[in-house]
């Protein structure tokens, strides 16, 4: 038996953001670049996160003094070869009719910091607004490098319209201090100052009115980091029940970007109780709350939704939580259904196309479609065309899928199997919406499974992989799949 249930309250109008920048940013030839951006594109992602580290931007970026003819405000000014890759991944993710997300970030250069710890203390708030003042003159449409000057007869950058200000700002590893000499939080007071001047460096090159985002937080435990609620309300002058600390204004932005890691459990569960600050999938609600409560006291210009800018599920080879590259396609999924069911949340995310090298190695993702070496994992072939099999209470099973490149609707055809091999039989065939969703519920039986295959007004053909269902209250078998 199906059934369709409406999808009314969901969130239609979510966008997909992918981050691949070590492989565009680091060392990778101009081929290459294209190769992944042609990729992305087959994948129907919105949006091209790349992180604009300033140190590796700037002149002089070791030293403890500015250069003293360096005009940091003047995109023109900058080292001619500083921006060549950039400006390459630019032009290429518009052409290709993705959006880029620039984020400017740290490090610094260490002439625009109040010591050592390697680009990250203290940032200078005026020399941030500068830089982010030149990226929105270099990407506002008119300029032509090298001078960044309007020139009769050549093709100027194209113009950027999302932007996010600094990655994981709760987190030491990215911005320090995290707490004064008596153990209080103080990084969200800086990123406060952080995020004002680069909202006044955007404004002030005619882009007050394209998506920023503000936060990007990471989801610490704080230990000696913030944990993101906390950081939030340092954000907004907040205090711990949510009433307004001194005199400060309150934040216009286009929503508070969040990146809900947790790979030590399934999408779908609340974080254990020693790790309850952490802000994930399964606690994604609290943070909607939290905005709620923010726009109420007066932190906020009206209630900011959540972006999710950075996601992913660490499949193995990582020891030690690494779940089978099976179950990371399965759990990619369920998390962006998860996100899909709050109307708060406007965009998935998934961080990497490749995975790190060296996987053992702290700070080393294997979050990738792909492994290290572009060979393409199930999640590759189910990124495009996710499908989830949510075992229901009372028996049966809601299926609920997207199709993700272009606009809908489309015609999908959903399979089944019980065997574990060979291409089963067709379930059914339906319209997903405008926005590529659908949903129905159908029976079930131990160890069915689900796959959907959709062919393209192009011609390209999905076929996503086959998908085993999950109970969403309750842990797999086997813990890693």
């Amino acid at each position: 038996m199906l059934a369709g249930p409406p999808m009314a309250s969901a969130s239609a109008d979510q966008i997909t953001i992918l981050d691949p920048t070590p492989s565009l940013l680091n060392g990778e030839s101009a081929a290459r670049r294209s190769d992944i951006l042609d990729r992305l594109q087959a994948l129907g992602v919105d949006s091209v996160r790349i992180q604009v580290q300033w140190r590796f931007l700037a002149p002089s970026p070791n030293s403890d003094s500015k250069p003293d003819d360096f005009v940091s405000d003047d995109p023109g000014d900058y080292p001619t070869h500083a921006f060549e890759v950039l400006d390459t991944i630019v032009r290429g993710t518009v052409a290709r009719g993705m959006q880029p997300l620039l984020t400017p970030t740290g490090p610094a250069p260490q002439w625009a910091t109040a010591g050592g710890h390697g680009g990250i203390f203290r940032p200078d708030a005026a020399e941030f607004q500068k830089f982010v003042t030149a990226l929105g003159e270099r990407y506002g449409g008119t300029c032509v490098p090298p001078d960044c000057k309007p020139l009769i007869g050549a093709e100027p950058l194209p113009r950027v319209e999302q932007w996010a200000v600094w990655n994981e700002p709760n987190l030491k590893t990215f911005l320090r201090p995290q707490r004064n000499f008596a153990g209080r939080t103080v990084s969200g007071r800086i990123y406060r100052s952080l995020f004002l001047a680069a909202q006044r460096g955007l404004a002030d090159t005619g882009h007050s009115r394209d998506m920023l985002l503000i936060g990007e937080t990471a989801p610490s435990r704080g230990s000696a980091s913030t944990t993101p609620l906390s950081f939030l309300r340092q954000v907004f002058c907040l205090s711990e029940q949510y009433k307004p600390l001194g005199d400060c204004d309150p934040i216009d932005a286009t929503g508070w970007s969040h990146h809900p890691y947790n790979p030590h459990i399934p999408p779908w569960e609340q974080p254990r109780e020693a790790h309850s600050s952490i802000i994930s999938i399964g606690s994604i609600g609290r943070l909607v709350t939290a905005l709620r409560r923010v726009a109420r006291a007066g932190g906020s210009e009206g209630r900011l939704p959540v972006y999710v800018s950075e996601y992913g599920i660490e499949s193995q080879p990582q020891d030690g939580f690494g779940v089978s590259p099976q179950r990371q396609a399965e759990f990619l999924g369920d998390a962006e259904f998860l996100l899909y069911e709050n109307p708060w949340v406007r965009s998935f995310a998934q961080y990497l196309l490749d995975d790190d090298p060296n996987p053992n190695k702290l700070l080393s993702f294997q979050t990738g479609l792909r492994f290290t070496s572009g060979f393409p994992k199930p999640s590759y072939d189910a990124f495009p065309i996710p499908l989830v099999a949510r075992e229901r209470a009372g028996g049966g099973v809601e299926i609920w899928g997207h199709v993700r490149p272009g606009s809908g609707p489309y015609e999908v055809q959903v399979r089944y199997r019980d065997t574990g091999v060979g291409p089963g039989r067709e379930l059914t065939t339906l319209d997903t919406n405008a926005g590529g969703y659908f949903r129905f519920t159908a029976s079930n039986r131990k160890d069915r499974e689900w796959q959907a295959i959709c062919e393209l007004p192009n011609g390209n053909l999905l076929v996503g992989p086959f998908i085993r269902s999950y109970r969403f209250d309750r842990k797999p078998a086997s813990p890693t799949g």
